[in-house]
């Protein structure tokens, strides 16, 4: 089990490293990843979040510093673990 779990994380580590590399090539605007992001948080604990929510969530995500490449890696982070079922709808302890 243990050995699965470490296969878990490096198939965490290489997907994230290659989404979040292949998200930089699209040139997204700094505010846009952060949209993103918060669009997705938001979609975590609320079904159909609105546009003064996910505005509210990314002026927080804006104003915690993150860089450009580590709002790349988060997105893709929360896509890799939305896709695999780890984070699901009404994940409600997830904050930024």
């Amino acid at each position: 089990e243990e050995v699965k779990e470490e296969v878990e994380e490096s198939d965490l580590k290489t997907y994230v490293k290659e989404a979040a590399y292949f998200l930089s090539l699209n040139k997204y605007s700094y505010n846009d990843l952060c949209w993103m992001l918060a669009e997705k948080i938001q979609k975590m604990s609320i079904n159909l979040p609105s546009i003064e929510d996910i505005k509210k969530k990314a002026e927080e995500v804006f104003r915690s510093s993150c860089s450009y490449d580590e709002l790349c890696w988060l997105n893709a982070e929360m896509d890799f673990l939305i896709k695999k079922s780890f984070l699901g709808k009404n994940a409600n302890n997830f904050h930024y």
